[in-house]
């Protein structure tokens, strides 16, 4: 805890503590030599792991409603038992499988959301869902009811046509007449792109 300044001689004592935090896993950090481990061991001695927002409701489901309350009170006043019960609600209907990646922040900003906008559609919940293989746009349309039913099954068919290479193949598999899914297929064939 001893020091001298850049340039001087005189000693100065340290009358701090350096608090660090991190996401990351150091110890595959120091394996993979992206952290170094002379630092760690200067900044490890006393060591605080936070539980996951996710991890904490699992464990105690009631949570959720006592967070919400707690946040609510601070951001809303005496508004703040109406806004946690929208909050609970969308929540509920929304967001029941969410894993609240950005912990505390996260469902903060889904309260300060649902309050200004009335709905609170996280990027990571949305990013989530989307599909990476463009193929299967469609599938999540589906999902998410952006589509009508005959353009659901032109994508069905389109889709079995892709996999399985000719009509009457996609036919078959689909209990559909060949020329059924040659109209549904149309013009494009194989190279119909998704909804």
């Amino acid at each position: 805890r001893i020091f001298q300044r850049l340039g001087e001689t005189e000693d100065r004592r340290f009358q701090g503590k350096i608090i660090a935090a991190t996401n990351r896993d150091l110890a595959d950090e120091m394996r993979t030599g992206r952290f170094r481990k002379d630092f760690y061991y200067r900044l490890c001695s006393d060591q605080i792991h936070t539980v996951p927002l996710s991890e904490q409701l699992a464990n105690s489901p009631g949570g959720l409603d006592s967070l919400i309350h707690f946040i609510a009170k601070r951001i809303a006043g005496d508004e703040a038992a109406a806004v946690a019960k929208e909050c609970h609600q969308w929540i509920a209907k929304h967001l029941a499988e969410y894993h609240w990646p950005g912990n505390i922040r996260d469902l903060e900003q889904c309260l300060r959301n649902i309050m200004i906008r009335g709905q609170y559609w996280p990027r990571s919940a949305v990013e989530a869902a989307q599909p990476t293989d463009s193929s299967k746009q469609w599938l999540f349309n589906a999902e998410q009811c952006h589509c009508t039913a005959d353009e659901l099954i032109s994508q069905y068919c389109r889709w079995a046509y892709d996999k399985l290479g000719t009509y009457d193949a996609a036919a078959k598999r689909l209990g559909l007449d060949r020329r059924t899914v040659r109209s549904k297929v149309g013009e494009l064939g194989k190279s119909a792109s998704p909804l």
